[in-house]
């Protein structure tokens, strides 16, 4: 008769078990519209923040006070040497 009572008690867990993978369904389904509007609206952002970047000059950093910039500069962002700044 234990055999009974087991098959009983794990088909009571498994009712249990059903009805809260139906309910974190409709918890998921709820939440979809969301993650979908957030994830557009970061696209979006990223386009805007590389269309900017993407405006940025990239000849080189400006020479201090002159507004012109180095026709070259080094990987640490040094000024070369022997180079002079207005």
């Amino acid at each position: 008769m234990r055999g009974l009572a087991c098959g009983a008690a794990l088909k009571a867990v498994l009712a249990s078990w059903e009805e809260r993978v139906g309910e974190v369904k409709g918890e998921c389904g709820a939440l979809a519209p969301a993650l979908r509007r957030v994830a557009d609206e970061q696209h979006e952002q990223d386009v805007r923040v590389k269309s900017s970047v993407d405006a940025v000059p990239s000849e080189g950093p400006l020479v201090p006070g002159s507004g012109r910039r180095f026709s070259f500069w080094f990987s640490d962002g040094g000024v070369p040497s022997g180079s002079s700044t207005p």
